[in-house]
């Protein structure tokens, strides 16, 4: 994301619910997972690239959505794997660089033309994007509104579904904290859905290699 003011909004939030300060309610879910994760690996050892990449999201979403993952075939998992899959493989394979990119004026291209095919990678993109940023959120949004009668002078211009909680065991998160802070308008809602779907992609595929390094050092 390029500085803005959309970029200054989200490290504002980011600092606020990450801070120093911020931290201490986030230790029982560090000590919960890495508990459950040891476990997996003393079980089934020769399993470890699937209890990495388990430990690894589950915990994210744990601090970013207040989610416990199930142990297995979790929904959100499997959502940010698709998601992740879809842009790794599809989307920035062969270096990220489309030829509209390159020439720009194809954009104007409609997406049944011969060479169009990026606008028809980009629509299922964005589509993929969208759930993977909207399903976690809405589950933290929904678990918030459960757990406390809030009216709606609180929530203005923002519409709220108080959807059953399907799995998943509600606990203290970035997105908990910050809906629970202050009035909550639409962007504001906006800048907590994005901001933490960044987070849950970014900090997912960053603590595996580390995880892997650290199974593969008892080799």
């Amino acid at each position: 994301m390029a500085y803005s003011d959309d970029s200054k909004r989200q490290r504002k939030l980011m600092h606020k619910a990450l801070g120093p300060s911020a931290i201490a309610p986030y230790h029982p879910l560090l000590q919960t997972g890495t508990v459950a994760f040891l476990r997996k690996l003393i079980q089934s050892p020769s399993d470890y690239l699937d209890h990495s990449h388990w430990y690894a999201g589950g915990f994210t979403l744990s601090v970013v959505f207040g989610y416990e993952p199930a142990p297995q075939e979790d929904k959100f998992l499997t959502i940010a794997t698709k998601w992740n899959d879809m842009f790794t493989k599809e989307i920035l394979s062969g270096g990220g660089v489309w030829l509209v990119d390159l020439i720009p004026v194809l954009r104007h291209l409609p997406s049944w033309f011969p060479g169009a095919g990026f606008k028809r990678k980009a629509a299922q993109c964005i589509v993929k994007t969208e759930e993977f940023a909207s399903t976690p959120f809405e589950f933290a949004k929904n678990s918030v509104v459960s757990l406390h009668v809030i009216s709606h002078r609180q929530w203005p211009d923002f519409p709220i579904s108080c959807l059953s909680q399907e799995s998943g065991i509600f606990q203290p998160s970035f997105c908990s904290t910050l809906l629970e802070d202050q009035e909550v308008t639409r962007q504001l809602a906006d800048d907590i859905k994005w901001t933490s779907s960044s987070m849950y992609a970014g900090s997912a595929d960053s603590v595996k290699p580390v995880l892997l390094k650290w199974i593969l050092s008892f080799e």
